[in-house]
């Protein structure tokens, strides 16, 4: 499933995002790199043995743009992903699952302020989805890849703790469209997510 790649590729985004941005930080581009923690809640039928939360370490790398020249309307693009640690382990049947995935992928962001500290942001963006199904019973296990792609929209609020350092709190919805052993399907998904930014 290549777990490893995927986070050493949000790392490797993070760093490089963040080293193009404080190169262009006199041309009018801010940049916000940060990590979080962040929940995958699924809508999928728990009766069949799947598992419907997971969660892990989340990684976002933003440039914004102030399109207004006083900071009244930001827009951002950049990259973010997400790396489970705790796996969505369901059980049906005499049979126990343990859920494991993460992503990565590009967004765009829309910040809007709502006070000299508090600011509206609002989020879309598209990934590549990766999971891992691992299937157990009588002492016997199987493991099947669930891969496919996602959209997710949402807002968020962001509290400017100092000039520096940045707090978001979001929540997001999507829908994933992922394949298992050939067959091919949708599933709802939300995104709680919890970061804390540094501005350059």
């Amino acid at each position: 499933m290549g777990l490893n790649k995927t986070l050493l590729a949000v790392v490797s985004a993070v760093i490089a995002t963040s080293s193009i941005s404080i190169a262009n930080a006199e041309d009018g581009i801010n940049m916000e790199a940060g990590l979080g923690g962040q929940c995958m809640i699924f809508d999928v039928n728990t009766a069949a043995g799947l598992g419907d939360t997971m969660c892990g370490v989340s990684g976002t790398a933003t440039a914004f743009f102030d399109l207004t020249d006083n900071g009244s309307f930001l827009l951002g693009v950049g990259v973010d992903g997400f790396y489970s640690l705790s796996s969505a382990d369901g059980s049906a049947g005499g049979i126990d699952s343990k859920w494991d995935g993460n992503y990565i992928g590009g967004h765009v962001k829309a910040r809007m302020p709502l006070s000299d500290d508090l600011s509206l942001e609002l989020h879309t963006g598209y990934y590549s989805f990766n999971s891992e199904i691992e299937l157990s019973a009588g002492g016997a296990s199987a493991t099947e890849d669930m891969d496919g792609s996602m959209w997710q929209v949402g807002a968020g609020l962001n509290w400017m703790m100092d000039d520096e350092w940045v707090l978001n709190l979001g929540y997001r919805y999507g829908t994933a469209d992922v394949t298992l052993v050939g067959i091919s399907g949708e599933i709802d998904t939300s995104v709680i997510d919890a970061n804390i930014s540094i501005k350059f």
